[in-house]
């Protein structure tokens, strides 16, 4: 798990704790002041708001926009945080879609790799990204490979032109790769997987 990824734990519960119980109206004054510092701030600044805006998940859907042009940004922090605030908001990043399926030619792997996560995500909506995640089934870094592999699978019957490339990523050297291949080709098949503890 790398420095990016590790600060969020502790923070995002205190940002849970804190925002028990408040309305609507604050939340979307929150989202529009870390859309904000996601537009003007420092590069520390600038992530640690692609951050935040993650921790509030669908009550920051309306950052979507400012998060899809946060992938383009010029620091990798800023937009792998930018890749992960998506993933966390969910199905509602659907608008991000076609900055998330350039993101996954990011020459970053966890830029690459939390896109794919946030297509995964965003579920069926996903399948005009499949090509591009066919292609990262490829990618020199495992945790980019299997990503693509998972969200393959929950974008469903919609992502069925992956089969073959799955078929062949269960051959891969890495175990969740091969284990989220297998996966993704029975979730396209309409298979219903148990969900273990």
């Amino acid at each position: 798990m790398s420095v990016r990824r590790a600060r969020g734990p502790a923070v995002g519960m205190l940002v849970l704790v804190l925002t028990a119980g408040c309305g609507q109206r604050y939340y979307d004054q929150v989202v529009q002041k870390r859309v904000e510092q996601l537009k003007t701030g420092q590069d520390e600044d600038r992530s640690q708001a692609a951050w935040a805006l993650g921790q509030l998940g669908v009550k920051a859907k309306s950052a979507v926009p400012a998060l899809a042009d946060a992938l383009k940004d010029k620091s990798v922090d800023v937009r792998a945080a930018a890749a992960q605030a998506l993933e966390q908001i969910g199905e509602d990043s659907a608008p991000a879609i076609p900055a998330l399926t350039e993101a996954l030619k990011d020459e970053d792997a966890e830029v690459r790799a939390n896109a794919a996560e946030a297509l995964g995500q965003i579920g069926e909506a996903s399948a005009p990204a499949v090509p591009a995640l066919i292609a990262t089934l490829k990618d020199t870094d495992p945790s980019v490979r299997a990503y693509s592999a998972w969200a393959l699978g929950e974008i469903g019957p919609g992502a069925k032109a992956a089969e073959e490339a799955l078929s062949g990523a269960m051959e891969d050297d890495n175990l969740r790769v091969r284990q989220w291949s297998a996966e993704a080709v029975l979730k396209m098949r309409g298979v219903e997987l148990k969900k273990t503890p």
